[in-house]
């Protein structure tokens, strides 16, 4: 009534006091996206004395002509009336076009509506992963806020599902992926509203890791990492899925060489359609990674996610440097809550350029271990003779302990007992020098 009421206020002001025709004259949305524009027309017609009025909303252009442009408010309603007059019989008509303005509309591919699309969208799909509901008028994937038919219901994270269904084809599957994918790394002008993250985490909390072959980086050589989640001691349980980055200095490595092996994570296994996506950056030094179970049957375990290899630019800083390999924003889907907590730990090195390679040389007996990566076994060589060898996993249980007579400074250590992933070699000598180094069984 008071939006009438407006509206007859409006017409006398005017000083049209005379009988009025209501009509439907406006052609226009009904349903449109808070903080976008919209378009509204007369119909075909003689007429003289075109007066719009917008409640909810702002006129941005068109007063007193056939179309007029609206940019919508964060109301939950709008409405538009006009005022014409009918030059053929004479008569001033009017009509009022009320619109619902939807405050949380769907931008294609922000699953999790944080306002952006990223590796973390993944996660919202896997929690509603083959729900249903009936399928919206819009299915496109552009980028632009939709106005779309409410599921009425959430996901874990308390998200409309409308959002999880990002191509609005009424079923959250596969295909949604590719509305993430055509629009990833895009931001949304919406209202601004709670970012979900993981909270922080706490004592017995599952560990994600990277652990790394070296702790010093030299110019023109490789490095291999590997990111690990949970240990044999402290698994990761009723895991459902994990979303994260890791950046890297791009001083340093070459982002486009970069090698990425998701082939040995566990977070899938025996799960017929799994979610695995992982994406390099290189102009911008990071990558995204997400391993997601789609059946909703969680899984406990640890091990290894990704194996990397790294190639080390040829003309690095000349002083002895450090620098961090990190991982950046993360999410972590568990049965014990929407978002469960993690620790994370960052592999951190010693970056050394050419000089630095020349003052340090040898002030130790020089020990090789080579290959690595490492297959079937590795070689030990040492400016002296070797005294023992010992190989520990990535937690610190002892797999190999291997004496020596003393007698030689080359030994053959078969690995045929070890599985692929990450182990720490201890090589000591005859003057009890001890070697201590990353390698990585594939």
């Amino acid at each position: 009534m008071q939006s009438c009421f407006k509206f007859f206020v409006i017409i006398c002001s005017l000083g049209f006091g005379l009988q009025l025709n209501a009509q439907n004259l406006i052609n226009g949305d009904l349903l449109v996206c808070s903080n976008s524009n919209a378009t509204y027309t007369l119909v075909p017609g003689a007429y003289s004395n075109i007066s719009w009025t917008v409640q909810g909303g702002i006129l941005n252009s068109g007063q007193g002509n056939s179309q007029i442009s609206v940019t919508w408010d964060y109301n939950s309603n709008g409405l538009i009336a006009i005022m014409v007059k009918d030059t053929q019989s004479a008569t001033f008509k009017y009509d009022t076009l009320r619109v619902s303005i939807d405050t949380s509309c769907v931008w294609p591919g922000d699953a999790n509506h944080d306002h952006k699309v990223s590796y973390t969208d993944f996660l919202a799909l896997v929690e509603g992963f083959n729900d249903h509901h009936r399928a919206c008028m819009d299915t496109s994937t552009l980028w632009q806020g939709q106005a779309r038919c409410n599921w009425n219901d959430t996901i874990g994270l308390k998200i409309e599902k409308k959002h999880v269904d990002c191509n609005g084809d009424g079923i959250i599957d596969f295909n949604d992926t590719n509305a993430i994918i055509r629009n990833y790394a895009k931001t949304g002008l919406k209202k601004k509203e709670d970012v979900w993250l993981c909270p922080p985490p706490q004592k017995g909390d599952p560990e994600l890791r990277i652990y790394s072959t070296t702790d010093t980086l030299v110019p023109g050589h490789s490095l291999y990492a590997s990111v690990y989640f949970g240990t044999p001691f402290l698994t990761a349980k009723g895991v459902f899925g994990i979303a994260f980055s890791i950046s890297y200095d791009r001083n340093i490595f070459d982002g486009s060489s970069i090698q990425i092996d998701t082939s040995h994570q566990w977070i899938t296994f025996n799960c017929d359609s799994p979610l695995v996506f992982f994406r390099n950056f290189p102009d911008e030094g990071h990558m995204d990674f997400v391993f997601a179970r789609t059946n909703h049957i969680p899984i406990e375990g640890s091990g290894e996610l990704a194996n990397l290899k790294f190639h080390i630019k040829d003309k690095i800083s000349l002083n002895t440097t450090s620098t961090k390999m990190t991982l950046g924003e993360f999410q972590f889907l568990s049965m014990n809550g929407p978002l469960s907590g993690v620790m994370r730990t960052n592999d951190s090195f010693v970056v050394l350029g050419n000089t630095a390679i020349e003052n340090t040389t040898n002030t130790l007996s020089k020990i090789e271990i080579y290959p690595d990566p490492a297959t079937d076994y590795i070689i030990l060589k040492s400016s002296n003779n070797l005294l023992s060898v010992r190989v520990f996993d990535y937690v610190g249980k002892q797999l190999i302990n291997q004496k020596f007579g003393g007698n030689n400074n080359q030994e053959k250590i078969m690995l045929s007992s070890l599985n692929h992933g990450i182990y720490f070699v201890e090589v000591i000598n005859v003057f009890k020098e001890r070697s201590f180094q990353k390698i990585i069984v594939k």
